[in-house]
């Protein structure tokens, strides 16, 4: 039960941070201060940091937008968080929550595991793709597929119906004064109108802008793009009450690039 309690503990401490929040106005804000720690950074770790250790969590910002609507923007922010172990198709895995500060309940558990460096996410859904007596009829579909892979050796893509990640490099990052190992992938989406967009997977802690496949797939696909399209951003990550990552120091010369792959490494 520890961890049931992050979201309830964020309930309760809630409604302290709202009764005190007018007296900690004069208190000097850690917005104000730097958020990258004094060099030199700590060297990389013989053994890889693993993301899905009890004791991680990540605070996200979430943007939503649909497109159909003028101003219709809107941007919130979530904790997502490791609690506990499970098993799902044959495999032990971690179970991930996500709630509001306030509490209350985001989304439904996601299903990871890890493995030398990989994380897979156990994917279930329902699609129309059995024809039974000239009706269509949803059947069930589960499988494990991979999100990111901090440790590539070559070049890999991941082509989905309505996505593709490929590979850009694989290098090292240094974050709260830590060197870790990173990927730089290459996100793009149908339905985003072909927009190119660039996430780091890094070492111990993930995406950094929650680029990951969706390998939902279904037999009748929609006609027009969906109405609503959303952007993660990770904010901060915990490891316990280590804080191994803030946005706020994020740098594209932070990440330097040891192995550019190409379609020639295949």
């Amino acid at each position: 039960m520890k961890n049931k309690t992050y979201c309830s503990k964020q309930k309760s401490l809630y409604s302290v941070l709202v009764a005190i929040s007018a007296m900690v106005l004069f208190v000097a804000c850690d917005n104000d201060k730097t958020a990258e720690p004094p060099l030199p950074p700590e060297p990389l770790t013989e053994e890889l940091r693993p993301v899905l250790t009890e004791g991680k969590r990540w605070v996200i910002e979430e943007t939503s937008k649909f497109i159909h609507v003028a101003n219709s923007t809107t941007t919130t922010v979530w904790n997502k968080f490791v609690d506990g172990d499970t098993t799902a198709g044959g495999h032990s895995a971690k179970i991930v929550r996500a709630c509001y500060d306030d509490g209350r309940v985001y989304g439904i558990p996601e299903v990871l595991r890890e493995e030398d460096g990989k994380v897979y996410k156990f994917w279930q859904w329902n699609d129309g793709a059995n024809i039974e007596y000239g009706n269509l009829v949803a059947s069930k579909r589960e499988l494990w597929g991979l999100s990111y892979d901090i440790t590539p050796q070559s070049y890999m893509d991941i082509l989905l119906d309505k996505e593709f990640i490929q590979l850009e490099s694989r290098g090292t990052i240094v974050l709260q004064g830590k060197t870790r190992r990173a990927v730089k992938i290459r996100h793009e989406h149908i339905y985003m109108y072909h927009d190119v967009y660039y996430d780091y997977w890094v070492e111990g802690i993930g995406p950094l802008f929650g680029w990951h496949p969706d390998y939902r797939t279904y037999s009748v696909m929609p006609t027009s793009s969906p109405d609503n399209i959303h952007w993660y951003v990770l904010l901060e990550c915990y490891d316990g009450d280590e804080k191994i990552y803030d946005r706020r120091e994020f740098r594209e010369d932070l990440y330097v690039p040891e192995v550019t792959f190409t379609e020639n490494d295949r």
